[in-house]
């Protein structure tokens, strides 16, 4: 029965291992998009998309190995950014002086 008790964790060194596991994942797809972009013939459109995944996943891999640029990204969806449509006047006297 002792192997069904509960060990307490860090939930926190265990989130970042996991990212660092997944940044290292990310990482090796991007690259190795990258590689086959660079060595495809033929398809332009097709090797142009396949090489901005990789540059993609490479980006995504470095956000998730930045302790700070996670901070932020983490702030943002907690705070469920909206967008709101702002009137300006300046830009609606300009558009009526123009006509």
């Amino acid at each position: 029965m002792d192997s069904d008790i509960v060990v307490p964790h860090d939930a926190a060194l265990i989130g970042e291992a996991c990212m660092g596991e997944g940044a290292n994942f990310i990482r090796r797809e991007g690259v190795k998009q990258e590689c086959i972009a660079l060595q495809m013939e033929g398809d332009d459109e097709a090797r142009l998309l396949l090489y901005a995944r990789g540059l993609v996943n490479q980006a995504m891999a470095d956000i998730l190995e930045d302790p700070v640029q996670m901070q932020r990204i983490i702030d943002i969806f907690r705070s469920k950014p909206t967008l709101r449509l702002v009137h300006d006047r300046d830009a609606e006297r300009d558009e009526a002086e123009a006509t």
